[in-house]
């Protein structure tokens, strides 16, 4: 049990974390109109959660077999192959899919959680909903709050026990965070890191993956490109000016790297990003 308790408190600190973006993409209510309904993530880094309002439903996640009662909640983790049955007519379910664009949550052992009394997960689900289609920093701050609030309960309620022994420790879970966003605006070798963090850089970069699934150098990359597309939607600089504040002296380069990131080139992100808005 003292190992569940530091894992619960290393996962809220990471969804509690001012840099770490929530971004829901997809909730709602479903109910069976067929016999072979099934609720699936749509990208490999997705979370799934979906509450049983009334009936039964059959879950298969990482080749274990699953019934879903009435009132019970079920959270998978990304990566977990899975699928969810909802019999024809006689279920309806509650369901959220979202993911994490800066931070990585732990990993669980058995790739997910089943709660099989969640009283709670309803109102929470409830006040999702309608906050998904609103926009502003307002919303965004309350849906993921909301989302903090579901988590906290699921890990609250669950007896399962979050992997710590492979990766990094908490603190240096921590430490290594920091750094890395402190320091967006520069660039610097691994070892760096890893004095920062008192540890042997080849050490660091063997738990780091097995904490974050990615190396260093790519989590690097991949925070400092989040860092600019944030830039880019909140403020009116320019793309070079974006570019050069994160350390990035060639332009072209930051606009290759922004693609490979986000699926779009800079000036087509931000555009897209304004239309939204608009």
């Amino acid at each position: 049990m003292p190992h569940r308790r530091v894992n619960e408190i290393r996962l809220v600190e990471m969804l509690s974390n001012p840099r770490t973006r929530f971004e829901v993409t997809a909730c709602g209510c479903a109910a069976a109109p067929g016999p072979h309904t099934f609720i699936k993530p749509r990208r490999i880094d997705e979370h799934l959660i979906h509450y049983n309002v009334q009936g039964c439903t059959e879950a298969r996640v990482a080749g274990r077999q699953l019934t879903v009662s009435p009132g019970s909640l079920l959270w998978v983790q990304p990566g977990a192959e899975h699928e969810v049955h909802l019999p024809e007519g006689r279920a309806t379910v509650e369901f959220v899919r979202f993911r994490f664009g800066a931070d990585r949550c732990p990993r669980i052992r058995k790739g997910c959680v089943l709660c099989k009394s969640a009283p709670w997960a309803r109102p929470l689900l409830e006040e999702l909903h309608p906050a998904r289609g609103r926009v502003g920093p307002l919303e965004s701050f309350r849906r993921r709050s909301i989302l903090v609030r579901l988590m906290c309960e699921i890990l609250q309620y669950s007896s399962a026990v979050l992997a710590v022994s492979d990766g990094l420790q908490p603190h240096q879970h921590r430490r290594c965070l920091e750094f890395i966003h402190e320091n967006l605006s520069r660039r610097y070798p691994v070892f760096e890191l890893a004095r920062h963090c008192q540890l042997n850089a080849a050490y660091l970069a063997m738990q780091f993956r097995k904490s974050f699934a990615i190396t260093p150098q790519l989590y690097i990359k991949q925070a400092r490109i989040r860092a600019a597309a944030g830039m880019l939607q909140e403020t009116g600089k320019t793309i070079s000016q974006v570019a050069y504040e994160l350390g990035y002296s060639d332009v072209y380069f930051f606009s290759r790297q922004f693609a490979q990131v986000m699926g779009l080139s800079p000036r087509n992100w931000r555009s897209k990003r304004l239309e939204t808005r608009g």
